[in-house]
Protein backbone atom coordinates (compact mmCIF):
# COMPACT_ATOMS: atom_id res chain seq x y z
CA UNK A 1 0.00 0.00 0.00
CA UNK A 2 1.41 3.61 -0.78
CA UNK A 3 1.20 6.18 2.21
CA UNK A 4 -0.93 9.09 2.49
CA UNK A 5 0.58 12.68 1.19
CA UNK A 6 0.38 15.18 4.39
CA UNK A 7 -0.87 17.68 1.77
CA UNK A 8 -4.24 16.14 1.40
CA UNK A 9 -4.06 14.20 4.51
CA UNK A 10 -2.50 16.25 7.59
CA UNK A 11 -3.86 15.16 10.91
CA UNK A 12 -1.12 16.35 13.10
CA UNK A 13 -1.88 13.58 15.27
CA UNK A 14 -0.75 10.80 12.89
CA UNK A 15 2.37 11.00 10.88
CA UNK A 16 1.19 10.50 7.61
CA UNK A 17 4.41 8.92 6.88
CA UNK A 18 3.85 6.10 9.15
CA UNK A 19 0.29 5.96 8.00
CA UNK A 20 -0.30 2.75 6.22
CA UNK A 21 -3.41 1.02 5.81
CA UNK A 22 -1.26 -2.21 6.11
CA UNK A 23 0.20 -0.94 9.38
CA UNK A 24 -2.42 0.76 11.33
CA UNK A 25 -5.29 -1.19 12.91
CA UNK A 26 -8.80 1.07 12.74
CA UNK A 27 -8.74 0.57 16.72
CA UNK A 28 -5.75 3.14 16.67
CA UNK A 29 -7.51 4.82 14.45
CA UNK A 30 -9.33 7.58 16.26
CA UNK A 31 -11.65 9.59 13.50
CA UNK A 32 -12.25 12.32 16.07
CA UNK A 33 -8.20 13.41 16.32
CA UNK A 34 -8.67 14.25 12.41
CA UNK A 35 -9.88 17.00 10.38
CA UNK A 36 -12.60 15.23 8.13
CA UNK A 37 -12.28 18.33 5.38
CA UNK A 38 -9.07 16.81 4.35
CA UNK A 39 -10.44 13.15 3.93
CA UNK A 40 -11.62 12.82 0.60
CA UNK A 41 -13.01 9.62 -0.50
CA UNK A 42 -11.10 9.78 -3.31
CA UNK A 43 -7.64 9.06 -1.17
CA UNK A 44 -9.43 6.64 0.97
CA UNK A 45 -9.16 3.43 0.83
CA UNK A 46 -11.28 1.37 3.09
CA UNK A 47 -9.91 -2.28 1.56
CA UNK A 48 -8.38 -3.00 4.86
CA UNK A 49 -10.61 -1.45 7.51
CA UNK A 50 -12.80 -3.03 9.98
CA UNK A 51 -15.65 -1.23 10.05
CA UNK A 52 -16.58 -2.85 13.49
CA UNK A 53 -13.47 -0.34 14.66
CA UNK A 54 -14.54 2.68 12.48
CA UNK A 55 -17.05 4.51 14.38
CA UNK A 56 -19.41 5.74 11.72
CA UNK A 57 -21.16 8.10 14.50
CA UNK A 58 -17.72 10.00 15.11
CA UNK A 59 -16.86 10.23 11.52
CA UNK A 60 -19.52 13.25 10.52
CA UNK A 61 -20.33 12.49 6.93
CA UNK A 62 -21.01 16.30 5.93
CA UNK A 63 -17.25 16.13 4.63
CA UNK A 64 -17.21 13.18 2.16
CA UNK A 65 -17.09 14.29 -1.13
CA UNK A 66 -20.61 14.12 -2.68
CA UNK A 67 -18.95 12.80 -5.94
CA UNK A 68 -18.41 10.13 -4.45
CA UNK A 69 -19.80 8.86 -1.46
CA UNK A 70 -22.31 11.51 -0.16
CA UNK A 71 -23.05 10.31 3.09
CA UNK A 72 -25.45 13.27 4.13
CA UNK A 73 -27.96 11.21 2.14
CA UNK A 74 -26.48 7.83 2.77
CA UNK A 75 -28.07 7.64 6.44
CA UNK A 76 -25.73 6.44 8.97
CA UNK A 77 -28.55 4.76 10.85
CA UNK A 78 -28.96 2.63 7.68
CA UNK A 79 -25.39 2.25 7.50
CA UNK A 80 -24.91 -0.21 10.23
CA UNK A 81 -21.42 -0.50 10.60
CA UNK A 82 -21.88 -4.42 11.73
CA UNK A 83 -23.11 -5.07 8.18
CA UNK A 84 -20.59 -3.04 6.73
CA UNK A 85 -17.20 -4.90 7.09
CA UNK A 86 -15.16 -2.35 4.78
CA UNK A 87 -12.14 -4.91 4.96
CA UNK A 88 -14.09 -7.67 2.80
CA UNK A 89 -16.85 -6.16 1.47
CA UNK A 90 -19.07 -9.03 1.28
CA UNK A 91 -22.53 -8.19 -0.36
CA UNK A 92 -24.53 -10.60 0.97
CA UNK A 93 -24.43 -8.70 4.40
CA UNK A 94 -24.34 -5.39 1.94
CA UNK A 95 -27.61 -5.69 0.07
CA UNK A 96 -26.83 -2.67 -2.72
CA UNK A 97 -30.50 -2.37 -3.76
CA UNK A 98 -31.45 -1.47 0.16
CA UNK A 99 -28.55 1.64 -0.20
CA UNK A 100 -30.00 4.08 -2.49
CA UNK A 101 -28.54 7.30 -1.55
CA UNK A 102 -29.04 9.40 -4.42
CA UNK A 103 -26.06 10.85 -5.47
CA UNK A 104 -24.25 6.86 -4.55
CA UNK A 105 -26.47 4.21 -6.22
CA UNK A 106 -25.40 1.05 -4.91
CA UNK A 107 -27.79 -0.64 -6.64
CA UNK A 108 -25.93 -0.09 -9.47
CA UNK A 109 -22.28 1.03 -7.68
CA UNK A 110 -22.49 3.93 -10.51
CA UNK A 111 -21.57 7.46 -9.50
CA UNK A 112 -19.65 8.70 -12.36
CA UNK A 113 -16.37 7.96 -10.79
CA UNK A 114 -17.18 4.79 -9.27
CA UNK A 115 -17.45 2.80 -12.33
CA UNK A 116 -18.93 -1.22 -11.41
CA UNK A 117 -16.57 -2.33 -13.51
CA UNK A 118 -13.50 -1.30 -11.02
CA UNK A 119 -15.41 -1.56 -7.99
CA UNK A 120 -15.87 -4.59 -7.30
CA UNK A 121 -18.48 -5.09 -4.54
CA UNK A 122 -17.97 -9.07 -3.90
CA UNK A 123 -14.37 -8.50 -2.41
CA UNK A 124 -13.05 -4.80 -2.64
CA UNK A 125 -10.40 -6.19 -4.42
CA UNK A 126 -8.09 -2.84 -4.65
CA UNK A 127 -6.88 -4.74 -8.07
CA UNK A 128 -10.37 -3.52 -9.06
CA UNK A 129 -10.04 -0.12 -8.52
CA UNK A 130 -8.92 1.31 -11.66
CA UNK A 131 -7.16 4.55 -10.88
CA UNK A 132 -8.22 6.39 -13.65
CA UNK A 133 -11.89 6.18 -11.94
CA UNK A 134 -10.74 6.10 -8.44
CA UNK A 135 -8.61 8.69 -8.93
CA UNK A 136 -6.17 7.78 -5.37
CA UNK A 137 -3.59 10.60 -6.40
CA UNK A 138 -1.32 10.32 -3.15
CA UNK A 139 -2.55 7.34 -2.42
CA UNK A 140 -1.33 4.63 -4.61
CA UNK A 141 -2.99 1.63 -4.82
Amino acid sequence: MGYYDVGYYDVGYYDVDYYDLDYYDVGYYDVGYYDVGYYDVRYYDVGYYDVDYYDVDYYYVCYYDVCYYDVGYYDVGYYDVDYFDVGYYDVGYYDVCYYDVGYYDVCYYDVGYYDVDYYDVGNYDVGYYGVDYYDVGYYDV
